[in-house]
């Protein structure tokens, strides 16, 4: 099919759709079975786009999301559990290869597609072992040899542990597959005599991104959670052995890796040839540095790093062609002071991209290491904090995240800023980004998202000024029926307007409405306009969902971020609460139809809410993966070797500690609560949720544990979510009656 005029009359349509770019699969023979052949490369001409044919050789099931207009209905539970069909995009360095990985119910599979080669399609690799290990994430080591990271899991005599990671090297076309292991047999997880028989699927492509994936860890001591969970890996996880740090030029067989050999948490840098597996040391290990920067020629310039006991994050770097480091300073992971923090080398010699605060908001500046030129700002936004950066295979920074009622990414490369807004202006109700170039940044992945889409993916040729379609994360399910995503302002008691969201059914009146309040994991982390399995689930079951970056939230600058510190049952709690009072003063919800419900901090929240409700604002709490006892997460804390940072963000005052421990206050509790939980999840312990289970039993309470096996805190696997779904469904069903 081709679209001659796609240009400004469709958007409207795409807008109310929310299906993707306008054609998208509007196509003649979209219909199961029959391959993808019609969808779709991209002319730009002006500000219109054409559509024309691109022979992929993959099945409809890959490519082509529903067409049929329809009324919302229940979508099957798996089309919301599913692992994503694509995700993990890399381009190799010539731009003719594109690699990513897919989920295929349980497992990963890597998959690879030659752009040179005419009808080509995409092409088996290789793929996880679903309950031995799983796939993390892969990149081009050369032009036709891919690097991957995966990881797997073990369950300790008394707690969940961290997940421990590996590598392997393969070609492109599946051929020459070698494990990087640097202990042969005793955990080489292709050897079918490894001695780690326990291993599990747990995190996903979460656990750490390291900076080969979609999101880059900046190991920001400000990200409390994204930094203790580092902090965790590097202490606790000594068989770590995924963190490739550069891709050397002209030495296509090599990588570096940070490497810790000797278990004592402090890495050195070792060169790895990923054909044969040998290893040479390139940097000996140098305390407190437990992460390093490169500069894309294999010179380690920038690193950071802590002590074991301590929450304080120290910075260093070295100069062109310098041995020794220099300190830059240091931070504290709650500290009011806001240093310039270096996140990745720009081009020239001393020169480093660094975070710091700007107008009480973090901003993107231009670091002088040698101290001969006043940092330069480069990028802030008034409203809301810069985040995380983008960087390309060679260390170049690509761009810097950052979201305001919306993700946007700044790109460091004005050419590409223009190219985004050109996409962004045209297509409106669609965020579009750049997850990896060629070299030349003449081949660029990008992917397209939304509130109902959590990516579709493009390739752009500018040599040919072509977009062509490459497929989707869900492409099962119908995005016209999974909700609309609005964000909003509410007041808090004390008149500080709190951001946030609100989800309503497609097809609904934001009217009386059964509700579930869904409160974020972190606390310091935020939620965004983005798809989410269960908030997309929960709105095509008929619920509205609201969301509230309260405060305590990242990305709002230091002062919102610490505005809650050490008082999650006070001032976050209490803007939770009054999000739940605007929408039924809105009479946007059913006063007698509301649930809490949340994963992690969200299911503390929630079982919080459930020991306060004597005016019976809700009706039901849903805790996924969540905390009960703030002493038992200082417990475990301590155990992994982060106490310091519990310490300071849960407080020593034991009165209040015990005053805001759903589980010391369970004999208050009200309403049914669900409680689910997985076996391995290393973050927040299973025993939080047993030993609620037990004293709302003994309490006589109402309460529905599901504890299960093998599973994580974010429930990676398919089966995982649909066991979830399957009895969110159920619970709130019985609890706030039907939802249509």
């Amino acid at each position: 099919m081709q679209l001659d005029e796609p240009a400004r009359a469709p958007v409207a349509t795409a807008l109310q759709r929310g299906a993707g770019w306008p054609g998208d699969c509007a196509i003649a023979n979209c219909r199961e079975g029959i391959e993808y052949s019609r969808c779709t490369n991209v002319d730009y001409e002006g500000e219109i786009m054409k559509i024309t044919p691109l022979q992929s050789g993959l099945a409809v099931a890959l490519l082509c999301a529903s067409t049929t207009a329809a009324v919302a209905a229940p979508q099957a539970i798996e089309n919301f559990a599913r692992r994503p069909q694509m995700h993990g995009l890399t381009i190799s360095a010539d731009g003719r290869y594109v690699a990513f990985l897919s989920g295929n119910e349980d497992d990963t599979v890597l998959m690879t597609f030659d752009r040179n080669q005419a009808g080509s399609t995409f092409k088996r690799v290789t793929a996880s072992d679903r309950n031995r290990f799983d796939f993390g994430w892969c990149r081009w080591a050369s032009a036709k040899r891919l690097i991957c990271g995966l990881y797997g899991n073990m369950i300790g005599k008394k707690y969940a542990e961290a997940p421990f990671t590996r590598m392997f090297a393969v070609d492109v076309d599946g051929s020459n597959l070698r494990s990087l292991d640097q202990s042969p047999e005793e955990a080489n997880l292709f050897v079918a005599k490894t001695s780690l028989r326990n291993l599990d699927l747990n995190q996903g492509a979460n656990i750490d991104n390291s900076f080969i994936s979609e999101r880059s860890n900046s190991g920001d001591p400000y990200n409390v959670s994204g930094y203790s969970a580092d902090k965790f890996m590097s202490s606790y996880s000594p068989e770590r052995q995924d963190e490739v740090i550069d891709f050397l030029p002209g030495e296509d067989d090599i990588v570096l890796i940070q490497l810790d050999d000797d278990r004592d948490s402090y890495p050195s840098i070792v060169a790895l040839n990923i054909t044969n597996g040998n290893v040479g040391m390139r940097l000996n290990e140098d305390p407190p540095i437990r992460r390093f920067v490169t500069d894309g020629n294999g010179n380690a310039r920038i690193g950071w790093g802590g002590t074991s006991g301590s929450s304080e994050t120290q910075y260093f770097a070295r100069l062109e062609g310098e041995r020794t480091w220099r300190k830059l300073g240091s931070v504290g992971a709650f500290s009011t002071t806001n240093p310039l923090r270096p996140v990745a080398m720009a081009v020239g010699e001393n020169t480093a991209y660094a975070l710091g605060n700007y107008q009480g908001r973090d901003a993107l500046w231009a670091l002088d290491l040698a101290d001969k030129a006043e940092p330069k700002l480069l990028f802030h936004h008034p409203q809301v904090d810069v985040s995380e950066p983008i960087l390309q295979t060679d260390r170049r920074l690509l761009g810097m995240r950052y979201d305001v009622e919306r993700p946007y990414v700044w790109y460091a490369d004005p050419k590409l800023r223009e190219l985004i807004d050109r996409l962004d202006r045209q297509y409106l109700g669609r965020v579009h980004e750049i997850v990896d170039s060629s070299d030349d940044k003449k081949v660029l992945v990008i992917r397209s998202s939304s509130d109902v889409d959590a990516g579709t993916y493009y390739l752009y040729d500018q040599s040919v000024n072509k977009l062509q379609k490459l497929g989707m994360a869900y492409p099962e399910l119908d995005q016209k029926s999974i909700g609309t995503m609005t964000n909003i302002m509410y007041k808090a008691a004390d008149g500080t307007e709190i951001p946030g969201y609100l989800t309503v059914p497609t097809g609904a009146e934001k009217k009386n409405l059964p509700m579930i309040v869904l409160p974020h994991d972190g606390p310091i982390a935020r939620d965004s306009w983005e798809f989410s399995y269960l908030r997309n689930f929960l709105a095509n079951r008929g619920y509205a969902v609201l969301q509230m970056n309260y405060r305590g939230s990242a990305g709002f600058g230091s002062k919102w971020r610490l505005d809650a510190h050490q008082d999650w049952g006070g001032i976050t709690y209490s803007d939770i609460q009054d999000g739940t009072r605007w929408a039924v003063k809105e009479g946007i919800a059913d006063p007698k139809r509301i649930c809490i419900m949340g994963t992690g901090f969200g299911g503390y929240a929630a079982l919080l809410s459930a020991t306060r409700n004597a005016d019976n604002t809700y009706r039901c709490a849903v805790s996924i993966g969540g905390f009960s006892d703030l002493a038992l997460l200082k417990t475990h804390a301590a155990a992994f070797g982060d106490r310091a940072t519990r310490e300071q963000q849960v407080g020593s005052d034991s009165e209040k500690i015990r005053r805001d421990s759903p589980l010391k206050n369970a004999a208050q509790v009200n309403i049914p609560v669900l409680l689910v939980h997985g076996v391995k999840d290393w973050r927040v312990q299973a025993d939080h949720s047993r030993e609620m289970a037990k004293v709302l039993e003994r309490a006589k309470k109402p309460v529905d544990l599901v504890l299960i096996k093998g599973a994580g805190h974010d429930l990676e696997r398919k089966s995982d979510r649909v066991t979830l779904l399957k009895k969110v469904e159920e619970f709130l069903a019985k609890n706030l009656g039907s939802s249509t």
